[in-house]
């Protein structure tokens, strides 16, 4: 529906659908780029051009500072962000651009709903870092408890921990 929206030019009043359609159509395109990053093992890495978290600051990435700063993302100091798609230029360049910009015009109907929605690029990053994580196993059951950053969902989470408690159980038989 985001993508009709788009490229039928709709306006509506009602925000709380304006809302759901340009969250969906950025997130699509998170999603894209996240899973191109995933599928190139630069998940857990920096390309050149990418923008980074360190110290609640964003860093660019550049083929100077490059190998320290997958020192400090393998250490956990650093965090890789990808775009949520704006109506202004990507801020990353080279390597990085190259694989987000594939992605922002593969999607030509969701870019028009953002554009002309004038929604500014923003970065979010690729990976989640539950807080106050605690479980309680009881039998066949386990029950989680943790914290989230506003819009990172839980689901993927507990996918995660599912695809690696199947992977440990495989291995062991």
């Amino acid at each position: 529906e985001a993508r009709r929206w788009g490229r039928d030019n709709v306006r509506t009043r009602n925000q709380n659908k304006r809302s759901l359609y340009l969250s969906a159509a950025r997130s699509w395109i998170y999603n894209l780029i996240l899973s191109d990053r995933i599928e190139q093992d630069a998940f857990a890495s920096a390309l050149v051009g990418d923008i980074v978290m360190k110290d609640g600051a964003q860093l660019t990435v550049t083929a100077d500072n490059i190998e320290a700063v997958n020192q400090d993302i393998a250490n956990g100091s650093a965090l890789v962000t990808v775009a949520l798609a704006g109506d202004n230029a990507l801020p990353t360049t080279d390597e990085s651009q190259a694989l987000e910009q594939k992605h922002v015009d593969s999607e030509p109907d969701l870019m028009a709903l953002i554009r002309g929605n004038r929604m500014r690029h923003d970065r979010r990053e690729a990976s989640l870092k539950p807080t106050d994580l605690t479980w309680e196993v009881n039998e066949d059951n386990v029950t989680l408890k943790f914290s989230l950053d506003a819009g990172c969902f839980a689901t993927a989470i507990v996918r995660e921990l599912v695809e690696e408690v199947h992977v440990e159980r495989t291995y062991e038989q």
